[in-house]
């Protein structure tokens, strides 16, 4: 339950510390008084967001606490402690949680138990912590899924529907998977195309030096006869001209002789190195020889040196611009067909992961939807039984279920359908039923629901509307009894539904130094047959209205 409620300079409550009590909490007052601040406050720290406007005037931020008092609740102090865990957050001691937070015009902190908290850490607590339902929310009773959900819920399925739900999650991933590999799978052009890429480069047998040995002996070779050319000229330079150089060297031994027998220390020194050079020539003239033979190649030598180079360069075309690179991408190549070979086992594996996780969450599914069946009787019969001491004297209220597309929530889809007089048909709740009709279906639902149901707190937000007189007095009692159960916290402008509450406040706004304040009371026994007179419509201390209001405060308490 919450136990006590601060805010401070929210819209026009400057200082509030409101003490709430287990059962039904009245909050009453004129329209515009201030209830909805009350209301607002609890929603803050519930995980909405927050509106900075609503700072009150002057002041630079405003915060709103409260003290849930979770004692002999271990199952939801577990489940909460299990949430606060991931943000480093002490857990519930002595069963109470502590939710704050602070609001100013450029930040927004919150806490729970004093540690610093996310907002969507407040809205997953919220949902374990508090049930609210304000003017329109029983529209959503019209939500064939909430129906559904209500439905769990009373059948207490809620670990099957979870199971239900993580198997559709697999389903799906399975899949996804098999759609991801068809979009990425080579169709069988596709395929060929790889095959050839690669037969072609490996028939090449490509060298990474081929193309510079390739390319020099091309170079040479059509050019050789322009080589030999030059070579043969240099080889009758040296041997054939009447000039040539090797008479020459023989015409300078004989000189050279000749001076050795005059000089015989620099002739022979003389004749030592141009026996050397004559034997250098030689070599020169053998190698002449040598190169020359070489250099008359086989014109089809040619011709395949160019078909070669042909072949290395238009690959390097498609695939280079370097042999690495082509032999990296024919790697690639063979990887890829590699795992696309085994393409249609691959495919058929997916194909039964998905066949599998579909047969799966259909058994789930299946036998989720026999829970259903079975518990959905039980759940119309007491919603009836409620409708009837709400005012529904002779109503019809079942569920119907038909077949649905597989989902998280299985296969099968569920309408409330409701006949509030007698000799109709039952219809479906949106067809039917007035907005006071289906706030009070809301109302018997939740009643029903209270057992299975284990969030602490109900807020009623003027669910209330648009009844008065023995049906108002019926929901009123209906409201004390469910407030046996849980804490209802209720906005009421009912007074059948004001009498039967456990403590009520008041909330009534003033203007003191042009400046407007809303303040809440706790009403005393006195004091809330006052306000339920005025309720009554009382503008002048009327005895008879008192009286009036004294009664129904008198048969609410014999009713609880």
């Amino acid at each position: 339950m919450i136990a006590s409620l601060m805010i401070h300079n929210l819209a026009l409550i400057e200082d509030l510390e409101l003490e709430f009590s287990p059962g039904l909490n009245i909050v009453t007052g004129e329209t515009g008084a201030g209830k909805s601040i009350i209301l607002g406050a609890i929603q803050m720290l519930l995980g909405q967001r927050a509106d900075r406007t609503r700072i009150r005037r002057d002041a630079t931020s405003c915060s709103v606490s409260a003290i849930y008092e979770l004692a002999g609740r271990p199952e939801l102090i577990a489940e909460l402690n299990q949430l606060l865990e991931p943000s480093g957050c002490p857990p519930c001691e002595q069963g109470q949680l502590l939710l704050r937070r602070v609001i100013t015009e450029k930040t927004n902190r919150n806490y729970v138990n004093g540690c610093p908290v996310n907002l969507s850490t407040l809205r997953d607590l919220g949902n374990l912590l508090v049930d609210m339902h304000g003017p329109y929310d029983h529209q959503s009773l019209f939500d064939v899924r909430r129906q559904l959900q209500a439905l769990d819920t009373f059948t207490g399925a809620q670990l099957a529907r979870a199971s239900c739900a993580t198997a559709y999650a697999a389903c799906q991933t399975a899949q996804r998977a098999l759609e991801h590999w068809e979009r990425n799978a080579p169709n069988p052009a596709q395929l060929e195309n790889m095959r050839y890429q690669l037969d072609e480069i490996e028939a090449a047998n490509l060298n990474p030096d081929e193309v510079a040995e390739l390319s020099h002996t091309h170079s040479v070779a059509s050019n050789a006869s322009q080589l030999v050319g030059i070579l043969d000229r240099c080889r009758t330079a040296l041997e054939e001209d009447d000039d040539a150089v090797l008479q020459q060297f023989g015409s300078m031994m004989r000189d050279l002789q000749d001076v050795a027998e005059i000089d015989d220390q620099r002739g022979p020194v003389l004749i030592e190195l141009l026996e050397a050079a004559i034997a250098h020539t030689q070599a020169f003239q053998e190698e002449l020889t040598v190169v020359v033979g070489q250099l008359e190649l086989d014109p089809f030598a040619l011709q395949a040196i160019e078909e070669r180079l042909s072949v290395v360069h238009g690959l390097l075309r498609k695939y280079g611009p370097t042999v690495e690179r082509v032999q990296e991408f024919a790697a690639k190549l063979r990887t890829d067909l590699a795992s696309y070979d085994d393409a249609e086992q691959t495919r058929q594996e997916l194909q039964h992961a998905v066949t599998d996780a579909e047969s799966a969450h259909l058994q789930i599914a299946k036998k989720l939807g026999k829970a259903r069946r079975k518990a959905a009787p039980g759940l119309a019969t007491q919603i009836t039984d409620k409708l009837k001491v709400l005012g529904f004297k002779d109503c019809q209220f079942d569920l119907a279920f038909t077949d649905a597309p597989p989902a998280a929530t299985g296969i099968d889809r569920v309408e409330f359908r409701f006949a509030p007089n007698p000799g109709e048909g039952a219809h479906n709740l949106r067809e039917i039923a007035s907005s006071g009709e289906i706030a009070r279906v809301m109302l018997a639902l939740k009643t029903v629901l209270a057992a299975a149901d284990r969030i602490p707190v109900l807020i009623f937000d003027e669910i209330d509307a648009n009844i008065g007189g023995t049906t108002a007095a019926a929901v009123g009692r209906e409201m004390a009894r469910l407030g046996g159960e849980r804490q209802i916290l209720c906005i009421t402008h009912t007074p059948q539904v004001a009498a039967g509450g456990s403590r009520h406040f008041r909330v009534q706004k003033h203007v003191t130094s042009q400046r407007t304040h809303a303040e809440v009371s706790i009403l005393k026994s006195t004091e809330k047959i006052d306000e339920v007179a005025r309720m009554l419509g009382s503008t002048d201390n009327s005895c008879v209205v008192k009286d009036h209001a004294r009664e129904l405060i008198k048969m609410a308490k014999a009713a609880s």
